[in-house]
């Protein structure tokens, strides 16, 4: 319930090499969050936790911004989702979300520079946040049944099995 999260924003921190651009978006995030009185939020940087910190940490969090150049279907983005946490990132990074219409428009891709933030990633951030923040009572339990419909031991052998099933022995 609201009552039990201490926060509205866990800033998911992860620098990956190919991210010349992570900085930018990292500190005017930050600055932006800061400069709002009405936004609470904590950081946790990738790699620096354990699982139980991570998981008290999304716990304790309306939702959380995920700030890596690219992830696939990560397990920890798996986990936040199920303990009920909304994110908001990019198609190319939040590739499993409850609901596209919170990605965040904040990154390019192009063949010869591969995934780049946009100038105005940290901005497109903040607008998504205050969104979720905004609908935060609608989407309640929504990120944590997408989960466990779609990632289910019985979802998945249904998957399996209409594809053997389909398949042209």
């Amino acid at each position: 319930s609201n009552k039990e999260k201490k926060f509205d924003v866990l800033v998911y921190s992860k620098k990956r090499r190919i991210d010349n651009n992570f900085h930018q978006l990292y500190d005017g995030l930050i600055s932006l969050l800061e400069k709002d009185e009405k936004i609470t939020y904590h950081v946790i940087e990738y790699g620096s936790h354990s699982r139980e910190e991570y998981f008290k940490k999304v716990s304790e969090s309306r939702l959380t911004a995920w700030l890596s150049i690219e992830d696939y279907c990560s397990a920890a983005q798996l986990e936040c989702q199920y303990l009920d946490c909304p994110i908001i990132g990019t198609k190319y990074n939040l590739t499993d979300t409850f609901d596209e219409k919170y990605w965040v428009n904040a990154q390019t891709m192009s063949s010869n520079e591969w995934i780049k933030w946009d100038h105005d990633a940290h901005i497109k951030y903040y607008d998504g946040i205050k969104k979720i923040l905004e609908d935060y009572e609608n989407i309640v339990g929504l990120p944590s049944r997408f989960i466990k419909t779609k990632y289910s031991l019985g979802s998945y052998s249904r998957y399996v099995k209409s594809v053997l099933d389909n398949m042209d022995w």
